[in-house]
């Protein structure tokens, strides 16, 4: 393969780690994000419109489609990992006991699934498991104690709708640790899905 449209390899440049992951760990999430979006730009320099990518990307070096695909993929990892905690915020905030005041009765939406479906354009299955690892992940820092029944409503620690306190006080949930791979980038939503549905 040629050297690329920059007559160079632009991860080489940049010192970019093709093959390895790309995320700033020690760094501010929204920061991080920034620093992942800037290695893509750096890569593939100006884009006029999203129907010139396959053109502009055909040009680069071997070693510079890797990087953009690490990067990109590093980027909607990091991405998601904000969507997910959106989802989960939404199905808490739509709740029976929310009435028509929810999140998504108030936006003519019977129940969180069909609003993430429709915001995300994602299958009603792939905006159940979203809102499912979601609430997961609020319910360690939110709601201390508390488990999700079997219809996504959050239960409290005596089983009651919402209360959020189990009687015996805030506990460290079963599924923590699981729960912080996934926000770390150490395991994906697919993973974490599976193993918290697997040991569930």
């Amino acid at each position: 393969a040629g050297p690329g449209r920059f007559g160079g390899s632009r991860a080489a440049v940049w010192g970019l780690n093709v093959g390895g992951p790309i995320e700033h760990r020690n760094m501010e999430f929204i920061t991080s994000l920034e620093h992942q979006l800037a290695a893509v730009r750096q890569l593939v320099g100006e884009v006029p419109s999203a129907s010139s990518l396959p053109e502009i990307v055909q040009t680069l070096s071997d070693e510079d489609v890797v990087a953009v695909l690490e990067a990109t993929a590093s980027l909607a990892r990091s991405v998601e990992r904000l969507q997910l905690a959106a989802s989960g915020v939404v199905a808490l905030r739509s709740t029976r006991a929310s009435g028509h005041s929810g999140i998504a009765q108030s936006r003519g939406h019977r129940n969180p699934v069909s609003l993430v479906q429709q915001l995300t354009g994602v299958s009603r299955a792939q905006a159940t498991r979203e809102i499912r690892v979601g609430q997961s992940l609020l319910e360690n820092s939110a709601w201390p104690g508390a488990v999700a029944g079997p219809d996504g409503v959050v239960l409290g620690g005596d089983g009651s709708e919402d209360d959020g306190i189990s009687p015996a006080g805030p506990a460290v949930l079963w599924h923590a640790p699981i729960d912080r791979a996934l926000l770390s980038g150490t395991i994906t939503a697919d993973q974490h899905d599976a193993i918290r549905m697997g040991l569930g």
